[in-house]
């Protein structure tokens, strides 16, 4: 049994699965995002205030938004490898044929 391969054919290319999901977690990013500098600006006025027991919860619950919103990120954007498909990027491939 033979199989041909042809990198020029698209019959084999299939649409990104993750382009929902990754538009879901890039909008969820910059909401995340945003209240966590909202939640910093309150920590803001609270430290003004001289209430620092609310003030490092503020700002220890911004400091979590971030890194949620962080992991979104990269979870989204670890995703767009499948947005290239095969023969891309270009560079690659040449260093790729160049070892072998």
């Amino acid at each position: 049994m033979t199989y041909e391969y042809n990198p020029n054919d698209s019959a084999h290319e299939i649409p990104n699965p993750y382009n929902i999901e990754n538009t879901f977690l890039l909008l969820s990013a910059i909401v995340l995002f945003s209240g966590a500098c909202w939640v910093l600006y309150v920590a803001r006025s609270h430290f003004a205030a001289q209430n620092d027991r609310a003030a490092i919860a503020a700002t220890i619950l911004a400091l979590v938004l971030f890194g949620v919103a962080l992991n979104f990120i990269v979870r989204a954007f670890s995703h767009m490898r499948f947005f290239f498909g095969r023969n891309f990027p270009r560079v690659w491939l040449t260093n790729c044929y160049r070892l072998q």
